[in-house]
Parts: structure tokens; sequence; C-alpha cells
């Protein structure tokens, strides 16, 4: 009997201090979206669950076709739901895409089929086509909503070698910063 309730003691503590520690586990579901979809269509949702108004569920076919974008807005451990019960695996996983997966999962990623006018993107400065990266100042004075779009400890690249710093550096924006960074803030031209 005691080795049995140590080990339910031992298998809860492990099913939660073993989660990502990232950011993104303490939200709340439906809140993800919120942040900008890389590359203007894909988007993190916490929860195995459907994506919400104005959003669809991302396929495996785009995932593969955003592979960088999409794992680049999943946390390291994290196995998010696609369309037709696909998966896709973080960057802790390789970022591995399957057509099938029958477990609930933690997360869904979603695509608004619309353009967006802020975008967090994976990589120092890949905007695209038809976009380009957020001045210092277009950032500053619009600081919360882009602010809302980087996870805590993201730090993104901005117009003429700035960044801006996710909301656990506090939203802080620098005119120029010359380490390299992991995402980049971009907008629509249109």
């Amino acid at each position: 009997m005691k080795k049995n309730v140590l080990f339910s003691v031992g298998a809860i503590l492990l099913s939660t201090a073993c989660g990502s520690a990232g950011s993104h586990e303490a939200e709340e579901p439906g809140l993800a979206q919120e942040r900008a979809a890389l590359y203007g269509d894909i988007t993190r949702v916490t929860g195995d669950v459907p994506c919400p108004s104005g959003y669809v569920m991302a396929s495996p076919e785009d995932a593969q076709a955003y592979q960088g974008a999409a794992c680049g807005n999943l946390a390291s451990w994290d196995i998010a739901r696609l369309s037709g019960s696909g998966a896709m695996r973080g960057p802790g996983y390789g970022c591995n895409i399957s057509s099938f997966e029958a477990n609930p999962l933690g997360h869904t990623l979603c695509k608004d089929p619309s353009t967006m006018t802020f975008l967090r993107a994976t990589g120092d400065s890949p905007c695209g086509p038809g976009k380009t990266l957020l001045t210092a100042q277009e950032a500053s004075a619009r600081r919360s909503e882009v602010c809302a779009k980087l996870a805590s400890w993201d730090i993104a690249r901005l117009e003429d070698g700035g960044t801006m710093k996710g909301p656990g550096y506090g939203c802080t924006i620098s005119t120029w910063d010359t380490q390299g960074v992991g995402h980049a803030l971009c907008k629509s031209l249109n």
C-alpha cells in the first residue's frame, strides 16, 4: 500500500512539474490566439480545443509549408493539434508533423485566413514579400498591442537594428541592438 501511495504522489508530482518552463503554460484557452500569427496565418491556442472565431485549424500541409514559422510558435515540448487529427511537435521533438495523433493534446495550431496587420515571424528578419519590419517608433506608439504579439521571453527584431522584448522583460524597446534574436515584428505593406 505504501508503495502505491508513493507512486501515485510521484506520478502527480511528475505530471505537474515536468511541463514546459515556457510562459505559455499558464494561459487560459483562447488567449494565445491574441498573439500575432506567424507569417500572418498560424497561431497557437492553449488546449486541444476548436479554434476561436475568425480562425481555422491549421492543416498538416500548412504546418509543413511553414514548418519553421509554425514550430517557432510552439514551446519546446508542446504537441499541438492540426486538422484531420494531425499533430505538430515543438522544437524539443524536432518539429515533427504527423497526420494522426489519437491522444488529447495541450495545444492547437490555428490560422487566420485573412491578412493580419502585425505579425510575429520566426528568425532575425524574415518578413517576406509584402511585409516589412516595424519601426521602433511604431512599436512604441502601440506598445501594449504589439507587445501582446510576443511570448513572455521573446526578443523581436525591429527596423534599423532595434528590438522589442516581450512582457517578461517589460515590453522594452531598444533602437539599436546587435544581438541575434529569435523573432521579428513585421507589418503588411498594404
